[in-house]
């Protein structure tokens, strides 16, 4: 096979296994101050733990300053290697997989995968438009809509880390270890 249909071939491959398995008005119903909020980090590496539709993903996920985002899919064994790259000044997404990587528009891409759908939280969280804030002592649990839906994030108040992720209607849960802020 000739090396640009191989590399067509290789990024269609990936494309499918990434869509099928998927990087300010505040409300505030709790007490305290949105200083809680707007200490939460933008920029953070964390491993994640996803559960998506009966599918176990592990996978490293480092967010910047910039926006730009990167998931490494660290299991299952079938995805191993898997990198998913978004640009955020110009709007891009690279995919990658065994040292080949093709770029595709973020348009085209399916706002149910778990990459794109982990991303668009991320950067509504990080825009801290139209968030519900619910506070405990230990948590903050912001709540809103997203591409993929609804969604609800869980971050420790005393760390900053974030320790989880829900999106009910793609099925989508992720439970985060390992959080550095950067």
């Amino acid at each position: 096979m000739k090396p640009r249909r191989l590399m067509a071939f290789l990024c269609s491959i990936v494309f499918i296994f990434v869509a099928l398995t998927g990087c300010s008005a505040l409300s505030d119903p709790g007490s305290g101050s949105t200083a809680d909020l707007n200490s939460v980090p933008n920029a953070f590496s964390t491993l994640a733990k996803v559960q998506y539709n009966g599918i176990e993903i592990e996978a490293k996920i480092t967010r910047l300053d910039s926006g730009d985002c990167t998931i490494e899919v660290l299991s299952p064994s079938s995805l191993k290697s898997l990198t998913m790259d978004w640009n955020a000044q110009s709007n891009t997404m690279t995919l990658g997989f065994m040292g080949l990587s093709c770029s595709i528009d973020p348009q085209q891409f399916p706002d149910s995968a778990f990459g794109s759908a982990v991303i668009s939280v991320f950067n509504a969280v990080a825009s801290k438009d139209g968030l519900q804030i619910d506070k405990t002592d230990e948590l903050l649990t912001f709540s809103g809509t997203g591409e993929s839906g609804q969604f609800s994030v869980s971050i420790d108040r005393k760390t900053g880390s974030m320790q989880s992720l829900e999106i009910p209607s793609i099925g989508l849960s992720a439970q985060f270890s390992e959080y550095t802020s950067q």
